[in-house]
């Protein structure tokens, strides 16, 4: 009966709408009939072609819908509309499936296709929207019987879906003018929606002039027929004095109206204002208690209220709070619920620490459509923090993060820049910080900004790059004030002036970017830019670029205590430093994180630590891939530890990387002699000390320090090999 119900529709209103313009249509029996046939033959037509039936035909036999249509549509096209409005009316309020609450459901209206068919065709409107909606799965067919609803049968909410349909241009051709016409009738027929759609387009200027003072009659009359989310719009208005005076007591007036119709946002709001006391007399438990309401009406102000308890805004702080919103935002499927619980896992704030339940919710959040998740997805692919590391899976959690919101596209744009997980390609990298930019995203900005200042991916032009980071440095982003302080440095795009080199650096710093003030610190040191030569000022600054994270700022402050220059040689200060420095990871200045790294592996190496000599320079190797040096310390670390295998790879690569490293030949001759591996041991010395233009290979001995490799060269000494 259901499906057989669902056909008798289908064919009935597909061949209906299929054949005949959108105008009034007075129909008689005879030709509803020949339609109707049509539309089975169609479906036989399908069976034939393919074998099987499909879509509304599949499993049905033809002549019993022709029979369920003639035994059940046996009525004249003249029939009283209001008998056959009833009929519907009876089917579906009698249905025992029927919830009563005024949601009709999918098995009510296929349960009762028939009578609303009868209802439809008889010229009402609301049952041919009815019929649209639920079983139309196509959507030109859904918008034809929109139309027919409007039209013929006066239905205000086909009228208005009709618009939406011609402003997104579903089933239909967009069509901004048609849009808002639609719109215009359904607000005429006091169906609120309308009037508030009719006000957004306006306020933009959206398929009209802009016109604020119609934008908020419009809201105005949407909020007097009851619809919230112009209460709300009005609020804002009245609170920016938009296209109004400014007025915040109306605006709180206004928020009160949109939270009693049910909308989470004004509950919000108007929890603000009374927590503020912004146009109402401050109260923090009736702040509270918006709050909690809007918190009730939409999940995402679940989050909100969570963010509160977890900082104490305008709270009492209770983590424990926090948490119980963020899960109650996450449990009605809001993203932003999901992440800032991940968020709180991953850290273990108000909440046991529980990296795998972070992975998992960050998952959920990318999934519902949130670009920050996808993106912290990316980093922790990149990182192989709790995951085992993995460019391309990094790379396409940041494709999907781009994909959701432009502003989430520069790390995409740093990948193809680099080849990390996706084929090298600049003109693509500097593609996606365009879309960063274009969102005014800073980050994005800078990382174009440096694609015209070297050429890379797009045409050199150290002029635009300029411009650029004078637009991020207006926003706020310090690496972009470096930046502008360095193109004066150079001359690059502008010209060459110290003096406004000092004073963009000193923006930087202020803005708190350790670059600006470890660059600031250089022209105190030298008395550049018109600055007084002053040696504490640079050790000071020095210190602060270190703080905000700068690598060469902990870097060179480590290497003071280091050598001993200018301060009490301290091994201990200078591992802190070069600790801090390794974790200062900035990609414009990775060969300063991975100097700090190698220096840290360095120190832990004296004190014969060679674990944690391994692990930072494996970072260090991380952060510059390409850097000889680094494989070759690598590979001596792994001697000590006896671990022959990974010696030999780590040493294999730094020759591989540069064929003249005669340190690496020293130490995989060692790492030979060791294996048992004697000649080719001596091959190794014997390639030492031709880099170092002598023979033999008694030159390897300058080169060995540990008592094991002087026990290893006196074999290799003794040794009689071709």
């Amino acid at each position: 009966m259901n499906l057989r119900s669902i056909l008798a529709t289908v064919v009935a209103l597909f061949a209906l709408f299929g054949n005949v313009e959108s105008q009034a249509v007075d129909l008689t029996y005879d030709q509803m009939v020949g339609w109707l046939k049509k539309g089975a033959d169609i479906c036989d037509q399908r069976e034939k072609s393919s074998g099987s039936r499909d879509g509304e035909c599949k499993d049905i036999n033809t002549s019993i819908v022709l029979y369920e249509i003639n035994d059940k549509l046996t009525v004249a096209m003249g029939e009283r509309k209001s008998v056959l409005e009833q009929d519907a009316r009876n089917c579906l309020w009698k249905n025992p499936k029927f919830k009563g609450k005024g949601d009709v459901l999918f098995d009510e209206i296929s349960y009762c296709s028939p009578q609303i068919a009868r209802a439809c065709l008889a010229g009402d409107g609301g049952y041919c929207r009815m019929v649209a909606e639920v079983l139309f799965y196509d959507l030109p067919s859904r918008a034809k019987v929109l139309e027919f609803s409007c039209i013929n049968g006066g239905d205000t909410i086909a009228c208005f879906n009709l618009g939406v349909r011609y402003s997104k241009g579903e089933g239909v051709a967009r069509d901004e003018a048609k849009a808002i016409s639609l719109y215009q009738k359904a607000c005429d027929l006091e169906y609120g929606t309308g009037c508030f759609n009719l006000g957004v387009h306006y306020s933009k200027g959206q398929g009209v002039a802009k016109d604020e003072a119609k934008a908020n009659s419009f809201y105005q009359k949407a909020c007097d027929l009851k619809n919230g989310s112009g209460c709300f719009n009005l609020g804002v208005r009245y609170s920016k004095g938009e296209g109004v005076a400014r007025d915040e007591a109306k605006a709180s007036s206004f928020y009160q109206k949109a939270c009693d119709l049910k909308v989470g946002s004004g509950c919000f709001n108007l929890g603000n204002r009374y927590s503020k006391g912004e146009g109402v007399a401050r109260d923090e438990a009736k702040a509270i208690s918006f709050y909690q309401k809007a918190c009730e009406l939409d999940g995402d102000w679940c989050n909100s209220l969570g963010q509160r308890y977890m900082t104490g805004d305008g709270i009492p702080k209770d983590e424990a709070k926090g948490i119980g919103f963020f899960q109650k935002s996450c449990d009605a499927k809001k993203a932003l619920g999901c992440r800032s619980l991940a968020r709180n896992y991953e850290r273990g704030r108000g909440v046991k620490q529980d990296p795998a339940k972070a992975y998992a919710l960050y998952n959920q959040a990318c999934d519902l459509g949130d670009g920050e998740a996808c993106k912290r997805l990316g980093d922790r692919y990149s990182k192989g923090e709790g995951v085992v590391s993995d460019e391309a899976k990094a790379s396409s959690f940041y494709q999907k993060a781009c994909d959701l919101e432009n502003d989430q596209c520069n790390d995409l744009g740093l990948k193809y820049m680099k080849g990390d997980g996706v084929p090298r390609d600049e003109a693509k990298g500097a593609g996606f910080f365009q879309k960063s930019c274009d969102a005014k995203k800073a980050r994005g900005c800078r990382n174009l900004a440096s694609s015209y200042y070297d050429g890379r991916g797009v045409k050199q032009d150290p002029a635009k790059a300029y411009a650029l980071y004078n637009q991020t440095c207006d926003l706020g982003d310090g690496a972009s004030c470096n930046s502008l302080g360095y193109s004066h440095e150079k001359g690059r795009g502008v010209a060459k002036d110290e003096t406004r080199a000092a004073a963009w650096y000193k923006k930087a710093c202020d803005l708190k970017y350790g670059e600006g003030c470890k660059n600031l610190s250089i022209y105190y040191a030298n008395g550049r830019g018109g600055l007084t030569k002053d040696e504490a000022k640079s050790v000071a600054l020095e210190d602060k670029a270190c703080e905000y994270r700068s690598a060469a700022g902990c870097l060179w402050r480590g290497y003071a205590y280091f050598k001993g220059k200018g301060v009490t040689q301290d091994d201990k200060k200078a591992f802190d430093l070069f600790y801090r420095g390794c974790l200062s990871i900035d990609s414009d200045h990775y060969d300063d994180s991975a100097k700090a790294c190698d220096y840290a592996a360095l120190l832990k190496a004296r004190e014969k630590d060679y674990q944690n000599a391994v692990k930072y320079e494996g970072f260090a190797i991380k952060f510059e891939p390409d850097n000889a040096g680094y494989h070759d310390n690598l590979g001596f670390y792994h001697l000590e530890l006896g671990e022959l295998d990974k010696a030999f790879v780590a040493l294999n690569k730094a020759i591989e990387l540069d064929p003249k490293k005669a340190n690496a030949y020293a130490n995989r001759a060692i790492a030979y002699s060791l294996k048992g591996e004697i000649c080719k041991a001596v091959t190794d010395a014997r390639k030492v000390c031709a880099l170092n233009n002598a023979s033999g290979v008694e030159c390897l001995e300058k080169m060995l320090g540990t008592e094991q490799e002087k026990r290893e060269f006196a074999k290799i000494k003794a040794a009689k090999c071709p």
